[in-house]
């Protein structure tokens, strides 16, 4: 019935073409059937029969399969709108009655087969049947308001012929359904059909199909499905999507593995504060996968995706941090090295050194404590070997650069140069040891550089919300605070 509800209303609306049409084409038409002395009538009586045949069988086997009424009524409209002008534009289409009949064939579809029954008196419409009843309000329908309509109905249930000169002897009974109320359901079904696709633009609901199709709820899992439903909505903005998709790229899930276009949608969704996409997108530049790898980047995302609330990026900014700070304190731990590989001096000039004096201890103190942590957690034993080789070297760096490595005078210049030819200190020379040579103060470096890496050790912990970690590092500062306390005042 929607089938035949939806043919009514596009013939409605294609009849203010057709009717000023039809003035014309039965002029000439006619015309030129008079002028081929009706020779024209027979390529227009084959047009019909080509055109209405396949229409009836195609009737014929919906009446045969009901459950496909509809689809197959829907899929043929264009045909059967075709038919229908054909036979109201052709001036050949029999009298009055006759071409009615033709036009009630096709208004009838998809029940054309049951009308053509009708037609020839083989089917009742007053009968109880299902298809008797559909067709009946079909009929009833369609000549409501067509008076010609109405002669063939009364004609064909009288027993007469079409066309004929006898008196109609039975009229048509009064109808209980006006017109505008069946527009009025035509167009709530078109409402609600309309409602639907509405649903269907708002991304929210499309990314919820996704995630059915992605986590098999309700419908069997498909990934390539769920791709498809996350791209059309993340393309209308929608950053769960953009997210989604995003993951999907990465790891291959219904679409091709492509870093660059799961970096893309990242972006998108970072871009608009989703915290999981903030956190991969910082990974992505942590590792240069689908993009140039930039520490300083991923440490600008990871940041905000901590600062949303994703407690990964919460670990992986402190690791990027230390992995930062670990680059470039042994960098300048190399350049020292690289400084004294000729000899270490007995004394040694500060302004010589790469980086100032304080900043060098920090790093040295800040390697020691931070292989000692992972010495702590390794469990390789060759790895073990090697951070327990590395530290006493380290350990002798931080001495070496507390006690020997001073601001010399101008004055004194070309004799410590001179010093620094001999493995230890001549009689001459003494005087510049006791000078520069603190044993006490290089000493209170230490100490002070040690209490300043264990402090910022506090701030990072208590940054990365560690509290186990900040314990145990405030414990350590509190005894090299007091260490530090008893031996200034000793």
């Amino acid at each position: 019935m929607f089938a035949n509800r939806v043919l009514n209303l596009i013939l409605g609306i294609s009849a203010f073409v057709v009717v000023p049409v039809q003035i014309v084409t039965t002029f000439v038409l006619g015309l030129l059937v008079s002028l081929t002395f009706g020779l024209l009538l027979l390529p227009l009586s084959l047009a019909w029969a080509l055109l209405f045949f396949p229409m009836l069988a195609l009737s014929w086997i919906c009446s045969r399969a009901s459950p496909f009424r509809n689809v197959i009524g829907i899929a043929f409209i264009p045909w059967v709108l075709v038919t229908d002008t054909f036979v109201a534009l052709i001036p050949s289409m029999g009298e009055l009655e006759s071409r009615a009949s033709k036009l009630m064939l096709c208004g009838a579809w998809p029940f054309t087969w049951e009308f053509s029954q009708f037609l020839l008196r083989k089917l009742d419409l007053e009968s109880s049947a299902p298809t008797s009843v559909a067709l009946s309000e079909i009929v009833n329908r369609m000549s409501r308001h067509n008076p010609y309509a109405q002669r063939v109905v009364m004609r064909v249930s009288a027993g007469q012929d079409l066309d004929s000169n006898e008196p109609m002897r039975k009229t048509l009974p009064d109808q209980d359904i006006a017109l505008q109320d069946e527009v009025q359901i035509l167009k709530e079904e078109l409402a609600q059909v309309r409602g639907d696709l509405e649903l269907l633009e708002k991304p929210e609901t499309v990314f919820a199909f996704g995630g059915m199709s992605f986590e098999g709820d309700g419908v069997p899992q498909d990934y390539v499905e769920a791709a498809n439903w996350f791209r059309i909505a993340a393309e209308k903005g929608h950053s769960g999507a953009q997210h989604n998709l995003g993951v999907m790229y990465e790891n291959g899930q219904g679409v091709s593995k492509d870093p660059i276009e799961a970096a893309k949608w990242y972006r998108l969704a970072a871009d608009q504060g989703h915290p999981g996409s903030q956190n991969n997108l910082g990974c992505f530049y942590e590792t240069g996968q689908g993009v140039d790898q930039d520490y300083p980047q991923a440490i600008n995302w990871y940041r905000k995706a901590a600062a949303n609330g994703d407690v990964n990026a919460v670990t992986s900014l402190a690791r990027l941090e230390i992995r930062m700070k670990r680059d470039e304190y042994s960098e300048m731990v190399s350049d020292f090295l690289d400084l004294i590989d000729d000899g270490t001096p007995l004394i040694g000039d500060s302004a010589l050194l790469s980086h100032s004096k304080k900043a060098l201890l920090y790093a040295i103190r800040w390697m020691i404590d931070h292989y000692e942590a992972e010495l702590d957690d390794c469990t390789h034993q060759e790895l073990r070997e090697k951070i327990e080789a590395i530290l006493p070297r380290f350990s002798y760096l931080l001495t070496h650069l507390a006690r020997d490595w001073h601001h010399i005078d101008a004055g004194d210049r070309d004799a410590i140069n001179r010093l620094n030819q001999f493995a230890s200190f001549p009689e001459w020379a003494l005087a510049l040891k006791e000078k520069y040579i603190n044993e006490d103060k290089s000493l209170d470096q230490a100490l002070d550089v040690t209490l300043q890496v264990i402090a910022d050790r506090v701030e990072q912990a208590k940054a990365a919300g560690k509290e186990t970690a900040q314990a145990e590092v405030e414990a350590a500062w509190k005894v090299f605070s007091s260490r530090n306390d008893q031996e200034k005042t000793a």
